[in-house]
């Protein structure tokens, strides 16, 4: 588990254990907050939270550019 702040959120456990039975064995969480304030804060919130699953992503982004022709 790794991602903003998931460590004090008490779910990721139980989906974790939910998604192990399915198969599902590498998981990332991450937590969006602040949303529900709007405006600025709103847009705040999302930037951040892009950056994280941008970053998260960034390697697979970049193999999956490399294999097309």
């Amino acid at each position: 588990m790794q991602a903003l702040c998931v460590a004090n959120w008490f779910l990721p456990p139980y989906l974790t254990a939910v998604l192990n039975t399915m198969g599902l064995v590498d998981i990332t969480f991450f937590s969006v907050e602040g949303t529900a304030r709007g405006g600025d804060e709103l847009a705040y919130a999302r930037s951040k939270a892009h950056g994280f699953v941008t970053e998260h992503f960034h390697p697979l982004h970049a193999m999956v550019c490399l294999e097309q022709p």
